[in-house]
């Protein structure tokens, strides 16, 4: 097959590519800042999808900077992205996040949330998925965790009782790739998470 990934150069993105191309799919890398968010041309979109079996959407933020916004990037970007393969006939997997529902509190979980939204009410075969913390070597959450989990006193709000369900990068590309080799576009959100949900203070434990 011959799969688009959006998001390519990022933390996921590159190691899913990598994946597919090792199975042997024909994978077609657009970093974000090739595919500018900030800038919609509905006809470019439908020029970049057109002639693929499948687009990935791996883009993300987790803060905003300057007109890189969570508007841009989770938005407006995925769903000119969304309504192109939707034209073309293109399946998408949507990489949102756990918690991008109707009880989202931050910007960035309801930002994904009206991405999904868009996709899922398109008639066009879909799967969004839905990672919880992603953990893996390079990622942001891991340098985080593992420098707090390094402190001779660990700050934790609360009594670090916070529940999180972490998730191998390896496992959620694995994950994506079953999705595209079976075909599996449902039109319907899946949570991908870790074996077990951990208290916050048991994970920087763990990683101590």
């Amino acid at each position: 097959m011959k799969i688009l990934i959006v998001g390519s150069s990022g933390f996921i993105g590159s190691r899913l590519a990598a994946a597919l191309e090792t199975a042997g799919h024909a994978v077609d890398r657009a970093a974000r800042s090739e595919l500018d968010f900030t800038r919609i041309d509905p006809a470019a979109w439908r020029r970049r999808v057109a002639a693929h079996d499948v687009a990935i959407n791996a883009a993300g933020l987790i803060r905003e900077a300057g007109a890189q916004s969570f508007d841009a990037v989770h938005v407006r970007g995925p769903m000119a992205l969304f309504d192109a393969c939707a034209a073309e006939g293109v399946a998408v997997v949507q990489l949102s996040a756990l918690g991008a529902d109707e009880h989202a509190a931050g910007a960035f979980q309801r930002t994904k949330k009206s991405a999904d939204d868009h996709l899922l009410a398109l008639d066009v075969p879909s799967l969004v998925l839905q990672p919880s913390l992603v953990y893996g070597e390079g990622g942001a959450s891991a340098r985080l965790f593992t420098m707090m989990a390094t402190l001779p006193l660990i700050p934790l709000p609360g009594e670090g009782t916070q529940q999180v369900q972490p998730v191998h990068v390896d496992d959620l590309v694995g994950a994506v790739v079953a999705t595209v080799e079976k075909r599996a576009f449902t039109r319907e959100r899946v949570a991908i998470v870790g074996p077990e949900p951990l208290g916050l203070r048991e994970l920087l434990a763990r990683l101590r």
